[in-house]
């Protein structure tokens, strides 16, 4: 509604052939944000494409990246970060930069972009370290290394939703995993503060359980870290308190309603039944209420969080971006710069169909026995054969760094080659072999008739 009211506006103001550029700015972002959001279906995010966003951005004397810059940085300071980001993908541009020469993006620009990386949303964070590492210029420079971690962060994502539950008591932690995993959620059981912080850090996390008596750090000190992440969004908190906890003498659920009052994102949550259970009428035995667990969670992130939909179109851009992240970090490695952190994540997400091809790319390019390891077991055991990109990056990780694979690993491919009878099975393992420099002519087991190796005399 605010999009469609804006529109009616930006025309009266157009009608008067305004000449102050910030109306004119103000009048591009109005229509930024009726493109997005008349571009979204059936309640999810459905972003458009790069040219309608750029047309959306084009003012009286057509679009220029400096006026894309100060429309990004009106979004953000709006806190209109879906804007933003759209506007930092229009900044991006159609080809890669080569990987020395002038810089492309002007220098106003880069350092807003590196600004963006700063704000606590994930969409946003992926667009501007995207189109620094693709149009930043020479390297390094401030913030670079930050646009290569973000890209990272944002491949380690497998498109799925995890819970992070932190609990000292590991019966009620099992519990808890159970009770959330009925709602299609994947858990992930932690016992401290400190555990629970770091493992909310992956890409995929959208809920934390946190034990009241949570411990190593406290409850209020864990809930401050996970509000303060280095990558992406802060996840929302359901602090889970014990039927011992609803104590008056110690006031201890008083002081914990007033602690989370002034708290956003956060709100105190019991574990009974009902919270992850359906109320039944003991005597009919239907359902008199749904459980409380989707209503807490609507509560503390909003009713889009637990809408079908919209959950599994955030899952699914979540994994579009680790695909992009991939395929961005390995145009970064193949210009020569370190994306050795990246190794883990493209282990990740080799093991995917969608993703193997992105992920081949990424370990074709790092000098490390890890990514040329995962190259050949992919390949060697590879049935049907792999992709033509993961045996593509297997060729050229061992032609550029050589063999950095251990002799058994190689000696097991070559006992699985000489040990088929069928062509079929003998294919990929001879394709594993042939890409590090072993020929499988000299593999092939000897004919029935072939004179004996040594000498009988």
């Amino acid at each position: 509604a605010r999009a469609s009211e804006a529109e009616h506006v930006a025309r009266d103001i157009v009608a008067l052939s305004p000449d102050e550029p910030h109306v004119v700015r103000l009048v591009l972002l109005a229509r930024l944000e009726a493109t997005l959001a008349f571009s979204s279906a059936a309640g999810a995010r459905a972003r458009p494409s790069v040219d309608a966003t750029r047309t959306a951005l084009s003012g009286p004397e057509g679009s220029d990246a400096d006026t894309t810059t100060a429309i990004m940085e009106m979004a953000i300071d709006r806190g209109m970060w879906e804007a933003a980001a759209a506007a930092a993908d229009a900044l991006a541009p159609s080809s890669p930069a080569p990987a020395t020469g002038p810089l492309t993006l002007p220098q106003a620009t880069r350092t807003a972009l590196v600004r963006a990386l700063a704000i606590p949303d994930a969409a946003l964070q992926f667009a501007a370290a995207r189109t620094l590492a693709l149009a930043g210029g020479d390297e390094p420079y401030a913030g670079s290394s930050l646009a290569v971690k973000a890209l990272i962060h944002a491949a380690t994502s497998r498109g799925e939703d995890r819970v992070v539950i932190a609990h000292p008591d590991r019966a009620v932690a099992e519990e808890l995993a159970t009770a959330v995993s009925r709602f299609g959620y994947d858990p992930v059981v932690t016992r401290t503060g400190r555990e629970a912080v770091f493992a909310a850090r992956d890409p995929d996390t959208v809920l934390v359980l946190l034990a009241a008596r949570c411990i190593s750090p406290g409850v209020m000190e864990t809930i401050q870290y996970l509000q303060q992440p280095p990558f992406g969004a802060a996840p929302p908190v359901l602090v889970v308190v014990a039927p011992l906890d609803d104590d008056g003498r110690g006031r201890f659920l008083q002081k914990r309603l007033l602690a989370l009052a002034d708290v956003h994102g956060a709100m105190l949550v019991d574990r009974l039944d009902s919270m992850f259970m359906p109320t039944v009428d003991e005597q009919t035995g239907a359902a008199r209420s749904a459980p409380r667990f989707h209503d807490a969670v609507a509560q503390v992130a909003g009713p889009a969080a637990v809408d079908p939909p919209t959950r599994s179109a955030a899952r699914a851009e979540r994994l579009s971006r680790a695909r992009e992240a991939l395929a961005t970090l390995a145009i970064l490695g193949e210009r020569g710069r370190d994306v050795s952190g990246a190794v883990e994540a493209a282990l990740r997400a080799i093991v995917l169909e969608e993703s193997a091809p992105a992920a081949a790319a990424v370990l074709g390019t790092i000098g490390h026995p890890s990514a040329q390891y995962a190259l050949f077991r992919v390949t060697a055991r590879a049935s049907p054969p792999a992709d033509a990109a993961v045996l593509a990056a297997l060729r050229s990780h061992a032609a550029r760094h050589g063999v950095l694979l251990d002799a058994g690993t190689v000696d097991a491919a070559c006992a699985r080659y000489t040990g088929s009878t069928s062509a079929a099975e003998r294919s990929a393992p001879a394709a594993a072999l042939e890409a590090i420099g072993v020929p499988s002519r000299n593999l092939a087991p000897p004919s029935v008739d072939a004179a004996p190796a040594r000498s009988t005399r």
